[in-house]
């Protein structure tokens, strides 16, 4: 059973540092390595949280350039009227999945089934079948998850559950969801350049050696990103990360979606085969996190917001908790409005 229980972690070369809330401890120092796997793959996971044409059209470059290896998980509150960005993305070929409609993941059941089916039903109304998805802010939970259940999906990335791993199922209640969680390299360089970052190169570098740590390893590299308008610095350096991937280091492009299938078969070869084989070594600090020692006003500050399950997204007639969480989570937007 994987530890479901997430903290708050640092990531990055010396200076750079950006912080992340991510699973207490990942999972690649307790999996063997199945059995004929080989670390020969590449995915760029995509998050389009936002939208705005001056954010989103530039991305295309990477797109157009990429689209083997790429996942865009759309937040369809962002792009509800954008529908077309969306049908463009699948005309080029990108594998498309979802991000959910409000971008939040819910501590209840009834809020997570409704904002997962919210989506599903945007999607399938533009022709589009989702099977994966990637929980907003990387949450994960066990409502969240039977709630995906529930929906038909198939996989979900989230790395609060697990990152620099191998996929798994997760193990609740005494049996095993049906929902593959796909592991990642958890950072998005988003995060250096909001800090103002004067060393790109230090950037592009950083993922250029998670890359080779994580092939070094034998783990599949999945790397992600937003498409987040106040930083622009990042479709370049996408540019350059995945040709670093693909064209220096040969690893072969595929979608995330694929991946779940491929590796679907390479468990059932392992569980066939009867063999596994140990990981040739552990990611370093950089890449694995450096657990963040926080105050006690930042704890109880994150305690409380956790229990009321606070957020702004969520219009107040869509919220589908209970009545008594409702009046206090509406109870507690108006005291903290502006905030």
């Amino acid at each position: 059973m994987q530890n479901s229980t997430s903290t708050l972690k640092e990531f990055g070369p010396a200076g750079y540092n950006v912080r992340e809330t991510v699973a207490r401890t990942p999972s690649l120092d307790r999996h063997g390595l199945p059995y004929g796997w080989k670390p020969d793959i590449f995915c760029l996971r995509i998050d389009a949280d936002e939208y705005s044409p001056e954010s989103f059209n530039p991305y295309y470059s990477v797109f157009e350039q990429y689209w083997e290896a790429i996942t865009i998980f759309f937040n369809i509150n962002s792009f509800k009227d954008a529908k077309d960005q969306i049908l463009r993305c699948r005309d080029l070929g990108v594998d498309i999945q979802s991000h959910a409609f409000y971008h939040h993941t819910y501590n209840d059941y009834a809020s997570n089934r409704y904002n997962i089916s919210k989506a599903k039903t945007f999607f399938q109304e533009i022709g589009i079948k989702t099977t994966g998805f990637a929980a907003p802010l990387g949450r994960w939970n066990a409502s969240f998850m039977k709630a995906l259940e529930d929906e038909g999906y198939k996989y979900s990335s989230d790395f609060s559950y697990d990152y620099m791993g191998f996929p798994s199922f997760p193990f609740e209640h005494g049996k095993f969801s049906t929902i593959m969680q796909i592991p990642i390299f958890p950072v998005a360089p988003e995060p250096f350049f909001q800090d103002r970052c004067s060393n790109p190169e230090a950037v592009e570098k950083y993922y250029k050696n998670a890359i080779d740590e994580m092939i070094g390893c034998n783990l599949p590299v999945i790397i992600y990103a937003h498409t987040n308008p106040t930083t622009p610095e990042v479709m370049p350096l996408l540019l350059k990360i995945v040709d670093y991937a693909v064209n220096c280091q040969g690893l072969r492009p595929i979608s995330m979606t694929d991946f779940s299938e491929m590796w679907g078969g390479v468990m059932a070869a392992g569980n066939e085969g009867g063999q596994k084989a140990e990981p040739s070594g552990t990611p370093g600090e950089e890449f694995l996190g450096k657990a963040v020692v926080q105050g006690i006003p930042e704890r109880v500050k994150g305690f409380l917001k956790n229990k009321l399950d606070f957020e702004r997204v969520t219009p107040a007639e869509d919220l589908k908790c209970s009545i008594s969480k409702r009046v206090l989570k509406t109870l507690a937007r108006k005291v903290l409005q502006g905030n």
